[in-house]
């Protein structure tokens, strides 16, 4: 298991100045996304954010979740379909994406 983790947020905090991001391992072999803020927003970082994460995670066959949440501003339901858009998928309260295998081979 590479830890990759803190790195990239290195690596996207220096590119994207008004980034926030924490990525945590659980021990339930889950990698959670903590806390992502972009500002300022609807400029497509957290969207590059975003696809550069899956990449990682697929990349080293690490399974992502999320607990969506509206307490910086966002639109709950919004956030929710934006999440969606990158394969995670609900389950109660919590947002799942699996890995979907090696990118590099």
């Amino acid at each position: 298991m590479s830890d990759w983790l803190k790195p990239f947020m290195r690596e996207q905090s220096d590119k994207y100045s008004g980034l926030v991001i924490s990525l945590s391992r659980k021990t339930d072999g889950f990698v959670s996304l903590d806390l992502i803020q972009v500002s300022p927003r609807h400029k497509g970082v957290g969207t590059e954010v975003m696809q550069a994460l899956i990449h990682q995670a697929d990349k080293y066959g690490d399974n992502l979740k999320l607990y969506p949440s509206d307490d910086y501003g966002s639109d709950f339901d919004r956030l929710k379909k934006w999440y969606e858009r990158f394969g995670f998928r609900s389950n109660g309260d919590w947002m799942f994406r699996y890995a979907q295998g090696d990118l590099t081979m």
